[in-house]
């Protein structure tokens, strides 16, 4: 009768060996794998959210909001006291979620008593986001809120 030539010592070398082989394979695996980043130009892009968390933070900081009112077939924005035609650069956007192409812009004017009136007329009923992104005395801005036409 022959003896199991199998002992603990061979048991061990061959879970070692299976072991290595399993971590090559799923190293080559893992190299294999496509690693996408949300976009190819992430760390400019991070820079820009960071100026934009900026703008935002100093919108918060103003004494009076930004207030954004629909009356009758017109839009009707009401600037802060710190916000006039000489100090101020920036725009305004409509933004229509359904179909981009129908997005309009307008200059940022603040007329007398800060206000600034945008005829609504020959948009298209429903919702849009008004952007203003703007620029007074050298600090950038940017409000944004929905409205219904």
């Amino acid at each position: 009768m022959k003896k199991n030539s199998f002992h603990w010592g061979k048991g061990i070398a061959l879970f070692i060996s299976l072991f290595i082989i399993f971590l090559l394979v799923l190293v080559y695996i893992s190299f294999q794998q496509k690693i996408n980043l949300v976009s190819r130009d992430y760390y400019p892009k991070e820079l820009e959210h960071t100026k934009h968390m900026e703008k935002l933070r100093n919108t918060a900081q103003l004494d009076v909001p930004v207030h954004v009112a629909v009356d009758m077939d017109s839009l009707v924005l009401i600037y802060p006291k710190e916000i006039n035609s000489e100090n101020t650069i920036g725009r305004i956007q409509l933004y229509y979620f359904v179909d981009f192409i129908e997005d309009k812009y307008y200059k940022m004017e603040p007329g007398l008593e800060n206000k600034q009136k945008i005829p609504l007329t020959g948009l298209k009923k429903g919702r849009y986001k008004v952007i203003l992104d703007w620029v007074t005395n050298g600090v950038e801005y940017y409000y944004e809120c929905e409205i219904q036409n």
